[in-house]
Order: C-alpha cells, then sequence, then structure tokens
C-alpha cells in the first residue's frame, strides 16, 4: 500500500469526503456552463412581433390583389370636343399621340361651332392592346400607369374603437406609380415619388385578405 492509499483509509470520512467531492465540483462548475450554452446556441431566437416575419411576403400579395390598389391611372380621351380647346393643356398629350398615327380627327361644322371627333385607329389598338378601352360611350379610357407596392412598413394592432376595424391588424405600406411603357416615362399630372398607404387586414384561412384599404394620391 502506497502512501496515498494509506492516508486514504486512515484519514477521518471528513477529509476523504472533501478529497473525493472537491474534484467532483470542480468538473461539474467546467461542464455545467458549457452545456447550457450549447442548448442555448441551438435554440432558434424567438419573436412574437409581427415585425419579425417578413412585412411585405405576409402582407404584400393581398394589398396588390385589392381592386382598389389596381385601379390604374387613366387617360380619358374624349370621342368630340369643341375645336377651339384643342391648344388647352389637357390636350396636350392628345395631340402627341395623334401625331404618332394613334388617333384621328375629323372637324365638323355646327353652325358657328367648330366640333372635333376623335376616332382610334388600328396602330393604337396594337399598340394600347388592353390598356385601351372603347366600351365608355363618351370617351376612350387609356391606362398610362398602374400602382406598384415599393414596401410594406408596420404592422399594428388598431385601436379598436370602431366596429368595422375590430380583430383587424393595421398595415402601413409605401407605393408608386410605374408608367405603362408606350408612356416613355411621362405621367400626366401625377408625382413620380412614392405615396404612402393604409390597410386594415383581416384572417383569411392561413393568409390575410384587405378589409379596407385607404390609398394617398
Amino acid at each position: 500500500m502506497n502512501q496515498i492509499e494509506e492516508w486514504y483509509y486512515t484519514a477521518p470520512k471528513v477529509f476523504r469526503a472533501f478529497a473525493i467531492g472537491i474534484p467532483l465540483l470542480l468538473l461539474l462548475w467546467w461542464i455545467i456552463p458549457r452545456k447550457h450554452a450549447e442548448t442555448a446556441a441551438a435554440e432558434p431566437v424567438k419573436h412574437h412581433t409581427p415585425a419579425s416575419q417578413s412585412l411585405d411576403k405576409t402582407f404584400g400579395a393581398a394589398i396588390e390583389d385589392d381592386s382598389t390598389f389596381q385601379q390604374p391611372l387613366t387617360l380619358d380621351v374624349p370621342r368630340h370636343f369643341d375645336a377651339s380647346t384643342m391648344n388647352d393643356t389637357g390636350n396636350t398629350m392628345l395631340r402627341d399621340l395623334a401625331k404618332q398615327g394613334m388617333f384621328t380627327f375629323k372637324t365638323t361644322s355646327w353652325g358657328t361651332r367648330l366640333e372635333t371627333y376623335v376616332d382610334v385607329t388600328d396602330k393604337a389598338r396594337s399598340t394600347f392592346g388592353n390598356n385601351l378601352d372603347e366600351t365608355p360611350p363618351d370617351h376612350y379610357s387609356l391606362t398610362t400607369a398602374r400602382r406598384k407596392l415599393v414596401m410594406v412598413t408596420d404592422a399594428s394592432e388598431p385601436p379598436q374603437t370602431e366596429e368595422r376595424l375590430r380583430d383587424t391588424t393595421k398595415v402601413e405600406f409605401r407605393w408608386r406609380w410605374v408608367p405603362e411603357p408606350w408612356l416613355h416615362g411621362r405621367l400626366t399630372g401625377e408625382s413620380r415619388g412614392e405615396s404612402t398607404g393604409t390597410a386594415y387586414m383581416e384572417r383569411d384561412g392561413d393568409g390575410w385578405r384587405v378589409r379596407e384599404l385607404n390609398i394617398s394620391r
């Protein structure tokens, strides 16, 4: 029996307990913090706000599918007008389109007044396609731009003071007009910058739908 074994068996029990316990405590002190750190690193970070998700992915499609959001910017071309107003600012684009062969003018005399009648050409129908609506009785409707969602900026619970807004999520977003290709970047009287909007969304199965949409000009 060596000296360590001899000491272990002849020493009082309390010393033997310390001899075994202290190394065990030191071992646990080294293992436990590292195990905790590994577990914490393995657990995904939990977020509890809508902003933690991609707001565009969550709400964007529902906003873009809304009928109000899809209403385009249009240029209404009158089927006939007083010829004396041809040089008015409102007819500037119409004159330009006529020079491009999109519309033809025919002026008829009604007593002392000259009335100009507007017809659509085949070139216009080919160029504009579905952007040209010939169904209104007093004008042609020409789509010049469509809305494009830029970004959903915030989502929050609105004040539940109005019954129509109960159980909804208030979503704020930015949007802009995108000119149709035939316009070559011209926008009639509309800002090319971004505008804002607010949508009140409600659950629709696994997704969302718009209950109410407000768009600034």
